[in-house]
């Protein structure tokens, strides 16, 4: 357990030298009217603000819940590297893991440098997701 705390304070430090253990990042939400609501929050709100303040560094998401004339009445701080503990379901288990989105992340890049790699020559690509078929396609 000690290896992770001294992790996290190297972490903290390299955040500081670089300048982003000060920044926040402001999001707005509407108001939870139901459980459903806090789930749905939970579930896809809260995974795209965690990947997004991952990737960019970002320690702190500050949310402003508003309603729907866009008034905000409660503000709540969430950090970053904590977010992940608040996604439990009803029967406790996570909506999402970051290592799993993280590791889903990498396969998605390596699989299209191969495929980049295996036809240099085309002038452009476009990468989509397809639900219906749960496939990146490119």
């Amino acid at each position: 357990r000690g290896g992770g705390r001294a992790s996290r304070q190297s972490s903290a430090l390299r955040l500081e030298r670089a300048g982003l253990s000060r920044y926040v990042e402001l999001k707005t939400s509407k108001r939870h009217a139901s459980p459903r609501d806090e789930e749905s929050f939970q579930r896809h709100k809260l995974f795209k603000y965690w990947l997004q303040s991952f990737l960019a560094g970002v320690p702190t998401v500050l949310v402003g819940f508003r309603d729907e004339r866009g008034t905000v009445h409660e503000l709540k701080s969430f950090e970053t590297s904590t977010m992940h503990r608040l996604v439990r379901g009803a029967g406790r288990e996570p909506y999402w893991e970051p290592a799993s989105c993280i590791n889903f992340g990498k396969g998605v890049l390596e699989w299209l440098l191969a495929s980049l790699a295996a036809n240099p020559a085309a002038a452009h690509y476009v990468m989509r997701y397809e639900p219906r078929q749960s496939a990146i396609l490119l």
